[in-house]
């Protein structure tokens, strides 16, 4: 599980490692079931993707995501499962 801390643009790692944000927005797609996604990107060039667990389409509680790294050389990602809350 991930935490976010919008406050001042940073993601906080399970293992505590702590990445700044470089911009975040919500995207809304017509006629999807998802209401809408949020996509982070990070400063060490990774993206979050980020959709709410509950379908209310607004940040509540939890989210489930992907945790996205791109490999060098080749169009390849990595992509890593998460759950996603605020920060205390």
């Amino acid at each position: 599980m991930i935490s976010l801390r919008y406050g001042d643009n940073k993601v906080i790692s399970i293992d505590g490692n702590v990445v700044k944000m470089r911009r975040s927005y919500v995207q809304t797609a017509a006629g999807s079931t998802i209401a809408a996604e949020v996509k982070i990107e990070l400063q060490n060039n990774e993206t979050i993707w980020l959709t709410p667990a509950d379908g209310s389409g607004v940040f509540s509680k939890n989210w489930l995501g992907v945790l996205m790294s791109a490999k060098r050389g080749v169009v390849v990602s990595e992509m890593r499962p998460l759950i996603c809350m605020p920060a205390k």
